[in-house]
């Protein structure tokens, strides 16, 4: 019980941890099952675990860093620029990086 209740940085990060695991698991579970294409479980987990990576990153990124220093401070303007460019090299990069991983 301690691992859902507990505020100390071990315990948050290991929620953290075992969320971003659980969710790559069930998603790349699913798109196995519901995919027509040929190839095995681990292909479908590790397009998954790519895109989890970028996404997570985004998500972090936004709530950790672009949230408390921009939004909270009414620096609105800038955060939603830095939101956007952020949101747009992230994702070319996950498009270069699956091109080449792939």
């Amino acid at each position: 019980m301690r691992l859902f209740v507990d505020q100390r940085w071990v315990f948050r990060i290991l929620r953290h941890v075992l969320l971003f695991l659980s969710l790559v698991l069930i998603f790349s579970w699913v798109a196995y099952y519901r995919s027509p294409a040929e190839g095995g479980y681990l292909d479908h987990l590790l397009v998954v675990l790519i895109n989890a990576v970028f996404f997570f990153g985004y998500a972090y990124l936004t709530v950790y860093l672009l949230i408390p220093k921009l939004l909270a401070q009414k620096k609105i303007g800038a955060f939603v620029v830095i939101f956007l460019v952020t949101g747009l090299g992230l994702s070319a990069l996950k498009y270069l990086f699956s091109d080449f991983g792939f």
